[in-house]
């Protein structure tokens, strides 16, 4: 995303790299003649792009002739070789860039087309590079206005040192007009890269709105998904309600079956004794003794079964409270719990028992 470092644009396959050349030129007036200093910052592994400027230099100068011997003259013609190729490679950049661009467009539509699960990680891929370009064509619009004045500050100190001139067919005329048309592709470069950044803005809207469209899309179906496991929760809690409504009637058939099992079993309990002391008398052993089967002796049937069933129910009780010693508590809940009473002091509770002062003890 740094606007300093290299660009590198996949569908050209090239790489654009940012570089500074430096040119101090100096005049004899009286000798006619010149001396120019080029300081080139450029990237050494492109050899023939970097030595192209001396190229174009070494060739002007070995096909001299009468003609032109006053432009080579003029120490400004090595600005305006240095300017129009730098002006070249602009132009090949933004090039470079608008192949990039309508890649990019390309591959969006099929993406649109496609719509499949792999667009999100294609978008994000996108988003960055469309980034990347935006920011180095920001860039690039002050590099050009710097180099637009440069070429401004390049006439006006070419008319101080040769002054104005009326002869167009003179050299001087000639290199003015070279700079002047190299500011005009200046110009051109700056509206080619406006409109280059317009365009990566346009893409960019688009790709957004693709985004949000596919979010929007994540969106409904977690929103479907969420709402078939709500239904499939409100199912299963119909579900548990049935469940629940009949373990209660289970467990109210249950203590239903409980209450005439506890019913049955007290009746046998409180008949059993007489039943079992009358079968005991009418055994043949005390029906051949004349005492025991004369009609007044039936108060003896009552001494032995009224007793007996007493302890029977007594033992029952007692039974019953030994296998649930919750029972008790149960049916008294205040025999076996002290009063509580609240401290007004501190709030603590304390048993009727205990003496408020103050504090609870």
């Amino acid at each position: 995303m740094n606007p300093f470092h290299y660009l590198h644009l996949e569908q050209p396959e090239v790489d654009i790299r940012g570089s500074q050349v430096a040119l101090y030129a100096r005049f004899n007036p009286k000798k006619k003649s010149s001396h120019v200093l080029a300081i080139s910052l450029l990237d050494g592994r492109w050899k023939k792009i970097v030595e192209q400027p001396q190229s174009r230099i070494d060739e002007s100068l070995s096909t001299l002739n009468p003609r032109s011997r006053n432009v080579l003259e003029n120490p400004f013609f090595v600005f305006i070789i240095y300017l129009t190729t730098a002006l070249e490679w602009w132009i090949n950049a933004l090039h470079s860039f608008d192949e990039q661009l309508i890649a990019h467009e390309k591959r969006l539509q099929k993406e649109l087309d496609t719509n499949d699960k792999s667009s999100s990680t294609v978008y994000g891929d996108m988003n960055r590079a469309l980034h990347a370009m935006s920011a180095h064509l920001h860039r690039y619009g002050s590099e050009l206005s710097s180099t637009e004045d440069t070429i401004s500050d390049l006439i006006i100190r070419h008319g101080k040192v040769f002054g104005t001139v009326t002869d167009a067919a003179s050299s001087v005329a000639q290199i003015e007009v070279s700079l002047a048309e190299a500011k005009g592709q200046v110009r051109a470069a700056e509206t080619i890269r406006l409109e280059l950044e317009q365009k990566t803005q346009n893409i960019l809207a688009l790709l957004f709105n693709r985004i949000q469209l596919s979010t929007d899309k994540v969106m409904i179906d977690n929103g479907q998904s969420m709402q078939g496991i709500m239904v499939a929760s409100q199912a299963e809690a119909t579900s548990s309600r049935m469940i629940a409504n009949a373990q209660q009637r289970l467990t109210e058939d249950m203590k239903e079956d409980s209450v005439a099992m506890k019913t049955i079993a007290v009746l046998t309990m409180f008949f059993l004794p007489g039943t079992s002391f009358a079968a005991i008398l009418a055994t043949p052993f005390f029906a051949t003794n004349s005492w025991m089967t004369h009609a007044a002796r039936f108060w003896l049937w009552f001494v032995l079964t009224v007793p007996s069933t007493g302890l029977a129910i007594l033992y029952y009780k007692y039974w019953r409270n030994s296998r649930d010693p919750g029972h008790k508590e149960k049916e008294n809940p205040q025999s076996n719990s002290h009063d509580l009473e609240m401290n007004p002091v501190n709030g603590n509770a304390v048993t009727s028992d205990d003496t408020v002062n103050g504090n609870a003890r």
